[in-house]
């Protein structure tokens, strides 16, 4: 990550890390986020604030960590990326192609069958009615991990 981080330094220059601060202290990308399938707009669509986010993020992360040592490491790799997007500051339309990976190996993998939406492009009312529907797509998204961890829960009973 340090690395990373010097080489984007050195490839934008000091300005162009002080202008990439500048727009992230801005304001300008937080008037965004109520169209993000992440839990900050869920949070924020039911009246939360800044801590109650940090809970419910840390509340996902746990359960993220708990769930993936159920799952086989492939899988426990694509939840990774699909629950990063879940607990981004921001997430956007686009960021439900990275997380596909995820919704196949739910559903080819452990048959759970709330992936099928996403597969099936469910999330097409979200690029229309981004701030209507931002809240409900993460809430399915956790809801199928519940449904993995029911589904892993069964396999290992087996």
């Amino acid at each position: 990550g340090a690395g990373l981080a010097a080489l984007s330094l050195a490839l934008v220059g000091v300005s162009g890390f002080r202008q990439y601060l500048g727009m992230l202290s801005g304001g300008s990308l937080d008037a965004l986020f109520y169209d993000a399938w992440n839990l900050r707009s869920l949070v924020w669509r039911f009246g939360g604030n800044p801590v109650v986010l940090g809970v419910v993020t840390a509340a996902c992360a746990a359960w993220f960590v708990w769930l993936s040592r159920r799952v086989e490491w492939d899988t426990a790799f694509w939840l990774a990326v699909g629950f990063s997007a879940l607990v981004s500051w921001h997430s956007y339309s686009y960021d439900y192609a990275v997380s596909l990976p995820m919704f196949y190996l739910l559903w080819a993998r452990h048959r759970v069958y709330l992936s099928l939406p996403f597969l099936a492009g469910g999330l097409w009312p979200h690029l229309f009615l981004m701030q209507e529907v931002s809240w409900a797509v993460s809430l399915l998204v956790l809801a199928a991990s519940v449904e993995l961890a029911i589904r892993s829960r069964a396999r290992v009973a087996a």
